[in-house]
């Protein structure tokens, strides 16, 4: 592309680096705005990314060096697509793997100028720019000079999520990133010398953020590969070898480390307690669903399915303690996704993905640059550990351009020729993707007016519009959700029982299951009302309102002896969070025993 006048190069460079500002995008007029939103933008700036790519070059060849790392991760997306095709229920195009396709073409899109320096400087300033950008919208958050919007809850600072957890797992790797600059950028020319100073603001707005978003696993993330460079800068290491030259000093600084640690991880463990026993149950479940298949998993994008059932069980069968039961809550990530990708797809993903890591770590750096992607690389793999990196969106997006940038920097051992007959099959499938995803937003502005009328209870106007999104959004499981519950409120149950049932084939959610069971108790089958009502006990078992309705559905059948075991359970129930909710269904389960009570007791005295 040297051929390219500087401000068309330029041009192009910018809309190549357009999808890494995905995380500044939101919209309130779309359901989950805060991530669906991100998802367009991402879709829209890739494809255009990609497009410029291909006819920049059109007349030329576009000749890529593969790497290792290149086909390893090319081997992991082909498994991922076979063991796709082979889940049922999973449709080939849906948005998980559309986002792996579409951030495939863009590493190798990345790929193809990070061996320009200039390229690589602008990749630079603009995740400076994303960093610095995104803390000091954190500040501004923390502060209240930026208020939060009112459907986000009690938390202090979200940045441009709806959570503290995503915000502050995307700042994390950035920390040991922007520290790395620094440290070993020099100051020879402006270029550097901006960059440089602008590092320095960056990990000073992110030290001061990263504290007030409570996030454990981003403090270890930005905290271990940070040491990592200070070490290498400043030899931390070697002076401490140097000062203990005794065996007895070399074993008291061990035990010294080992007590450090110990503490610091106890004081980690109780700062938020419930979250990391939550986690512990997480992981003991999941591990089960990976014994159960160890090899292939049990499907693509099928976790949330799959564990809720197990948990669910697992509850059911009395084998949850009371503790655990207080704790357990619907779980859509197992908040490892290294056990999530073993018990979706299967060791073998799990084995291309130790390779994939082995051949970054094995890579020896060259220049200063390859360090500090690799550190904040590693600040990612940490953050897999304790959460769900890359399972969002813009942490993917951030990654792939940090495994991009390394990639380029690898030994080079296969090469290809993109020619035009291969460029134009790729370019028809952006456009259309583009045309396609089109419609998907059209479809999912209805969807929020649609939920809008049926917030306001106004089912007769809200149900026809969610007919008219159905033919786009007929598997999205949170769509159907809304669709059939509007349906069932609307008393049309008849038609809302397979548009629930369609969205349970991927998803758990408790509330699917509290619409199917308010379906079929309304029509007097009350033995999958039953079943429904219980599934979501199980899976959220510290919750009051699945066991009130069981209540009700006993009243109903006169169902006299599990009505009351079910009411002294509700009634013995430790309130979790007091609310006014609460203390009416205790009011009416303790009315709904007593009304049993007394006409035996009439029966007695006659």
């Amino acid at each position: 592309m040297k051929h390219l006048k500087l401000p068309l190069i330029l041009t192009y460079w910018l809309l190549l680096l357009l999808p890494l500002f995905s995380i500044f995008i939101y919209s309130d007029n779309l359901v989950n705005g805060r991530y669906t939103m991100k998802y367009f933008f991402f879709i829209f700036s890739s494809s255009v990314a990609i497009i410029s790519t291909l006819m920049y070059s059109f007349r030329r060849e576009i000749k890529l060096s593969l790497s290792t790392i290149d086909l390893l991760l090319i081997s992991l997306y082909l498994y991922l697509f076979i063991r796709m095709l082979l889940t049922p229920d999973i449709h080939i195009y849906n948005t998980r793997f559309i986002t792996h396709t579409v951030l495939l073409f863009l590493f190798f899109a990345w790929k193809i100028n990070f061996g320009n320096e200039q390229f690589k400087n602008l990749f630079f300033f603009s995740l400076l720019v994303i960093a610095s950008g995104q803390a000091l919208y954190g500040l501004l958050q923390l502060y209240h000079i930026i208020p939060l919007p009112s459907t986000i809850g009690q938390f202090q600072v979200t940045g441009n999520f709806g959570n503290p957890s995503p915000y502050a797992s995307f700042l994390g790797p950035l920390v040991p990133f922007a520290l790395g600059i620094y440290l070993y950028s020099s100051e020879i020319g402006p270029v550097q010398t901006f960059l440089k100073h602008g590092a320095l603001i960056t990990v000073l707005l992110l030290l001061l953020i990263l504290p007030a978003t409570h996030s454990r696993s981003s403090w270890i993330a930005a905290l271990l590969p940070s040491l990592i460079l200070l070490n290498a800068k400043y030899s931390f290491g070697d002076k401490l070898k140097g000062t203990f030259h005794k065996s007895w000093q070399k074993v008291v600084m061990i035990i010294f480390l080992i007590v450090i640690l110990t503490i610091g991880s106890v004081t980690l463990y109780q700062f938020k307690k419930d979250s990391a026993y939550g986690r512990l149950i997480q992981w003991k479940l999941s591990y089960q669903l990976l014994t159960e298949k160890p090899l292939f998993g049990h499907g693509y994008d099928m976790f949330d399915k799959v564990y809720n059932d197990i948990q669910a069980n697992y509850f059911r069968k009395g084998l949850g303690s009371t503790e655990e039961e207080k704790i357990a809550s619907y779980t859509v990530n197992a908040h490892n996704d290294y056990i999530e990708l073993g018990v979706e797809v299967g060791g073998i993903a799990l084995f291309i993905l130790v390779f994939l890591l082995m051949s970054i770590w094995r890579r020896k750096n060259i220049g200063y640059h390859d360090f500090v992607i690799k550190t904040a690389i590693i600040a990612f793999l940490i953050e897999g550990l304790f959460t769900f990196p890359f399972k969002i969106l813009t942490h993917l997006i951030l990654f792939t351009s940090l495994l991009s940038f390394f990639s380029e920097h690898t030994d080079r051992k296969y090469k290809i020729v993109l020619s035009k007959l291969i460029k134009i099959p790729i370019l028809i499938l952006f456009l259309f993707l583009m045309v396609k995803e089109k419609g998907s937003y059209a479809a999912h502005k209805t969807w929020y007016q649609a939920n809008i009328y049926s917030y306001n209870q106004m089912y007769a106007s809200a149900i026809p519009i969610y007919e008219k999104s159905f033919p786009v959004l007929k598997r999205n499981s949170a769509f159907l959700l809304n669709y059939g519950g509007s349906l069932a409120l609307d008393k049309k149950y008849i038609e809302a029982i397979p548009i629930l049932n369609e969205a349970l084939k991927t998803s758990n959610d408790p509330n699917i299951h509290l619409s199917l069971g308010n379906c079929y108790l309304a029509l007097e089958d009350f033995q999958k009302a039953e079943y429904h009502y219980q599934q979501a006990e199980f899976i959220e078992p510290h919750k009051y309102y699945p066991k009130y309705l069981l209540v009700k559905l006993y009243n109903e059948c006169n169902s006299f002896e599990k009505l009351y075991k079910k009411s002294d359970e509700i009634l013995n129930m430790k309130i979790k969070v007091n609310s006014v909710a609460v203390d009416q269904i205790k009011q009416e389960v303790m009315t709904l025993k007593n009304g049993f009570r007394e006409p035996k007791e009439t029966t007695n005295e006659n």
